[in-house]
């Protein structure tokens, strides 16, 4: 257990410990060994128990308490006021009946108490004969998911026979199963099935109950990236509870009642949980991913539910997540999607306007009797034009060929589909990619001004420019210059928010935006709710005295963010938008202390 010529002390620093033994060990062939430790050679305690392999220097451990009987233990100080508790099953049922062993302890009285990670379900008290004893505690559903079983025992004062202390007490948690919180429901579904076919799949509770459940088939490939698995309920609603019952008392401090620290002997749960679509452009290659439900399933009844899966070639997993009035299940299949004719097409990322590109096309083939392949290709007919789109594969038995077809991007920008479709025989394939076609260049702007007289008439042939689809128009007519408000109003919605000065000048200038622009009811709601925001976010700011920090957290106001952030609460506050008073306040008081205290200098 410990490395030849290395001190205990290395890897304990308790000065208490000591080394029990050591020994050299060979393990067979199957890389196993065993070595017997003797009785006579250790003390009741816990024990590290340290291997390491001298060619490789790697070291394992392992702590391990070791012990027999009270009587024998006596003497070990550090369990002095421990009663050792051992249950006759790892786990119960409901129904069944737990047997606690008791060690031979002194005549006296047993405090038996039923706790819970909530409440204390039961106690009563037994006598403590001074022999071993067995409690019998039936277990019942209010102890699910498990319950503790607390036992003091009590000592009289005086004439007692040994030099134990007053009190000692034991804990045991015993793992409790509801059978009526479970629900097990199934999930049937072909094996195999091929892509786009229409399959059925079957959900039922075995023992007939009635559940409510969600269905989804997700591809296997997306959940085996971060190892996920099967939801369970019942394993997150009825995981193990911490004990949450605490129990003081005074008996170590009774003069003449000897007492000594109890080590903690067990680890009371709460640690099970440790195991533990904002995108808008549409995906190149769509997951597989169906999500039905929820569902309500009578007793006794079979729910059918008709999956048609796009062209995919894999594996899914049907997963069944179900509960009811507090019971919970789960249940999975695997299901194979595969068919004897497959297509993969290799296209860019991106394509720019006007560029084409040649699109390799592998077929696959496992079916012998498959001779003669028919490729054809779809593209959307505003964005790309299709030079070369049909090719024919003739294959002699089960293998693989890679046919050529050619697409060219035409002068728009866009997401479009091209779909190769494979057919033959009495079977098809095909696969649909989503291609974005976008422009390498930024947007440009012209403007064209013209004063007008008055009664003057003036016509203007605009030509657009740049690509058709992505240019527009618009015309201005006002009796001030043009400030081209509209091609920054887009950006003032949007201003980023940082310190005091950002923060204000990106809602300030939106207070007056009607009184320029004529906006619809969405630039007005986007108006309100980004002042009433900005207003929140001042909050911040604002320290104790009323003035207004640089940015949020510092401990001294800014003079100039102070009157800025002043002057927009102002302005909102005269213009209707809702302002706390105390706000206002504690700001116009920092103002005019801090102006007298100017003043004085």
């Amino acid at each position: 257990w410990d490395r030849a010529g290395d001190d205990l002390s290395n890897y304990i620093s308790d000065p208490n410990t000591k080394r029990v033994a050591d020994a050299q060990i060979t393990t067979d062939a199957e890389g196993r060994a065993q070595w017997n430790l003797n009785g006579e050679d250790y003390d009741w305690g816990r024990h590290l128990i340290r291997i390491c392999d001298r060619q490789s220097d790697h070291c394992t451990a392992q702590t391990v308490y070791l012990g027999w009987s009270w009587e024998q233990a006596s003497g070990s100080q550090d369990a002095a006021t421990r009663l050792s508790l051992s249950a006759d099953q790892d786990r119960y049922a409901v129904g069944d009946t737990a047997h606690i062993q008791l060690p031979a302890v002194a005549k006296g009285r047993l405090l038996v108490s039923l706790e819970t990670g909530s409440r204390v379900l039961d106690h009563y008290w037994l006598p403590a004969n001074g022999e071993a004893q067995t409690l019998d505690i039936p277990i019942t559903a209010n102890m699910a998911p498990n319950v503790y079983v607390h036992v003091a025992l009590l000592q009289p004062h005086s004439g007692r026979n040994n030099d134990r202390p007053i009190r000692l007490y034991g804990l045991v948690p015993l793992l409790v199963d509801d059978p009526n919180t479970r629900l097990a429901p199934q999930v049937s579904a072909p094996d195999k099935v091929k892509p786009e076919d229409t399959f059925t799949v079957k959900v039922s509770e075995q023992q007939g109950k009635s559940m409510t459940y969600t269905l989804a088939l997700v591809d296997e490939g997306l959940l085996g990236l971060t190892n996920y698995q099967t939801p369970d309920p019942h394993d997150s609603f009825y995981r193990r509870e911490a004990l949450g019952v605490l129990t003081w008392d005074l008996f170590d401090m009774v003069v003449g009642a000897y007492g000594a620290e109890l080590d903690q002997l067990l680890a009371l749960g709460g640690s099970d949980g440790a195991d533990d679509g904002r995108e808008k452009q549409r995906r190149r290659f769509p997951p597989v991913v169906k999500f039905l439900g929820p569902f309500t399933l009578e007793a006794n009844e079979t729910a059918n539910h008709e999956i048609t899966l796009p062209p995919y070639m894999g594996q899914v997993r049907a997963m069944v997540v179900a509960g009811d009035n507090g019971a919970y299940g789960k249940a999975e299949q695997d299901i194979t999607v595969t068919q004897p004719l497959t297509v993969l097409s290799t296209l860019p990322r991106v394509l720019g306007p006007g560029e084409s590109v040649s699109l390799p096309v592998t077929v696959f083939v496992t079916d012998d009797s498959l001779k003669k392949v028919t490729l054809t290709v779809d593209a959307d007919e505003d964005l790309f034009e299709v030079e070369q789109g049909k090719a024919t594969l003739t294959f002699t038995g089960p293998s693989d060929q890679i046919a050529m077809l050619k697409i060219t991007a035409k002068q728009q920008v866009g997401t479009g589909d091209i779909t190769v479709t494979a057919k033959g025989g009495k079977h098809r394939a095909s696969e649909t990619v989503h291609l974005p076609v976008r422009a390498a260049n930024p947007p440009t702007t012209r403007d064209t001004r013209k004063v007008l007289a008055p009664g003057e008439i003036w016509a203007l042939e605009s030509q657009p420019h740049g690509m058709a689809g992505t240019n527009s128009s618009t015309v201005v007519v006002s009796a001030l210059p043009a400030m081209g408000l509209e091609r920054r109003l887009d950006y003032l919605l949007r201003y980023p928010h940082g310190c005091i000065e950002q923060t204000t000048s990106s809602v300030l200038p939106q207070l007056y935006l009607n009184q320029l622009l004529q906006l619809d009811e969405q630039q007005k709601q986007e108006v309100q709710d980004n002042v009433t925001a900005g207003i929140e976010r001042l909050q911040r700011f604002q320290l104790a005295d009323g003035g207004f920090s640089y940015w949020p957290g510092l401990a001294n106001a800014s003079d100039w963010g102070t009157s800025y952030a002043g002057h927009f609460l102002l302005e909102a506050k005269r213009l209707g938008y809702a302002v706390p008073a105390a706000m206002l306040d504690n700001w116009a008081a920092y103002q005019v202390r801090r102006s007298q205290s100017l003043g004085d200098r």
